[in-house]
């Protein structure tokens, strides 16, 4: 199947290209790569095609705990379909998302907020920037991070997931289309720079 020497020769270039690509990816991932994946979409189509049919919905309630506080909102899920009236209520809960961050940021000690640019830059921003989003956005997500920073033998910092009751970022992202064409990303970060092993040596 992988294999571009049994396509059809007078198959377009463009299949040739993909055949290669498959056959590259199979001998990275073995031979029964192909097959699996194929089996893969297959079934992660028909399950969107029961969805459509059913009138299933794509969305499911997201649990967070952040610096104390417990949440719950709607999110996508990315195997599934996402009906009409999924991106109604994913829109719905923008506005409560947003001001759910918001309180976040504000908790003593309140937290750096920056808008995170498209060349990966940080912008100082502010609650009134974020909560200007919330009548354009259509999709909204939160997460936290958190790191322990170690040192390793080639004097390199390496940092490792872990969790803290204030964690060192926030992040809200906003989708301004369900395409994902555009996305605006707000970072929060913890004020004591001191925490950043790795910056405040620099410093």
């Amino acid at each position: 199947m992988t294999d571009p020497k049994g396509w059809c020769l007078d198959a377009p270039s463009s299949v040739y290209e993909g055949a290669r690509f498959y056959d590259s990816m199979g001998k990275m991932f073995g031979p029964n790569f192909g097959t699996e994946l194929f089996l893969y979409h297959r079934i992660r189509d028909n399950i969107q095609d029961i969805q459509k049919n059913l009138d299933i919905s794509g969305v499911s309630q997201r649990n967070i705990s952040i610096r104390d506080r417990l949440f719950s909102y709607p999110t996508v899920e990315d195997q599934l379909f996402t009906l009409e009236s999924d991106r109604i209520i994913l829109q719905k809960a923008v506005p409560q998302i947003i001001q759910f961050f918001v309180s976040l940021v504000q908790i003593a000690p309140a937290y750096n907020l920056f808008l995170v640019n498209k060349d990966k830059r940080n912008i100082h921003a502010s609650v009134t920037t974020v909560e200007s989003y919330a009548p354009k956005a259509v999709i909204a997500d939160i997460y936290a991070e958190s790191c322990n920073w170690e040192k390793s033998e080639q004097n390199c910092w390496r940092g490792k997931s872990t969790f803290k009751k204030d964690p060192d970022e926030v992040h809200l992202y906003l989708h301004l289309d369900h395409e994902e064409n555009e996305i605006i990303y707000f970072k929060a970060v913890y004020p004591d720079l001191n925490r950043f092993v790795r910056f405040a040596e620099v410093a």
